[in-house]
C-alpha cells in the first residue's frame, strides 16, 4: 500500500518534470537552427511530443539514423538565460529596499543572489551538464547496478545535449516499482553505496537524487 502525500509531495514531482512545456514549433526551430541542412541526416525521426518539461530544459525521444539508437535530446527553454538575468535583477532590487530595514535579511537575500547567479551560469549550458555525465560515468563505472548514459558529443551544445535513451521508472511511481520483478533492498543498497562513493570517495556528487 503506498503512503500518503500531501500536496508538497505532488508540487515536488511537478517541478522535477511537469513545468508547462514551450511549443514543439519552438522547439522544431531550435532544432533547425543547431543542425541546419544536416538534421535530417543525423536524425532518423524526432518524437515532438514532450517526454518531461523542467524549469530550464524540456526533453524529446529521437531515434539516430546511422545506428537506429534511441536517444534522449534535451533542448533549453529559449531565452532562459534571459529570464533568469532579469529574475537576479528583481532580487538584487528587493535587497536593495530590504536593507533599509534589516542589514542582516539583506545579507542573507544577496548571499542568495550571488549563489543564484553562480549556480545560473552552470546549469545554463548543456556542455557542462556533458562534462559532468562524463566524469560521473567514469567515476561509478566500476559499481554494480548503477549505469549513466552515453553522451553523443559530436551532436551537443551548450543549448542541446543528445543522449542515449534509457527506460525506467520514477521514484515518485512507487505502483510500478513495488509491481517491478527488481529486488528493491539489492537497488537501495546500490545507490547507497554508489551514493557514499560519490560524497566520500570522489567528492563528486549527482545533486539530483530523483
Amino acid at each position: 500500500r503506498s503512503p500518503s502525500r500531501g500536496l508538497g509531495d505532488v508540487y515536488k514531482r511537478q517541478f522535477q518534470d511537469r513545468v508547462d512545456p514551450f511549443p514543439s514549433k519552438i522547439a522544431q526551430e531550435i532544432l533547425q537552427k543547431e543542425f541546419g541542412p544536416k538534421l535530417d541526416d543525423i536524425f532518423k525521426e524526432i518524437d515532438l511530443k514532450v517526454v518531461a518539461s523542467a524549469s530550464i530544459a524540456q526533453v524529446y525521444q529521437g531515434t539516430l539514423k546511422d545506428n537506429n539508437q534511441k536517444v534522449a535530446i534535451k533542448i533549453l527553454r529559449p531565452n532562459i538565460d534571459k529570464i533568469v538575468a532579469r529574475d537576479i535583477k528583481t532580487l538584487n532590487l528587493l535587497i536593495f529596499f530590504v536593507g533599509i530595514f534589516s542589514k542582516f535579511f539583506a545579507k542573507t537575500l544577496r548571499d542568495l543572489s550571488d549563489l543564484l547567479k553562480s549556480v545560473s551560469n552552470s546549469e545554463l549550458d548543456l556542455l557542462l551538464e556533458a562534462s559532468n555525465a562524463g566524469k560521473m560515468k567514469e567515476n561509478l563505472k566500476e559499481l554494480e547496478g548503477i549505469y549513466v548514459p552515453d553522451i553523443f558529443w559530436q551532436y551537443s551544445s551548450s543549448k542541446l545535449l543528445v543522449l542515449q535513451w534509457l527506460e525506467g521508472t520514477p521514484f515518485s511511481n512507487i505502483a510500478q516499482i513495488n509491481e517491478s520483478k527488481f529486488s528493491k533492498q539489492k537497488i537501495a543498497r546500490n545507490f547507497v553505496i554508489a551514493y557514499f562513493n560519490q560524497v566520500y570517495v570522489d567528492g563528486f556528487f549527482h545533486a539530483d537524487m530523483h
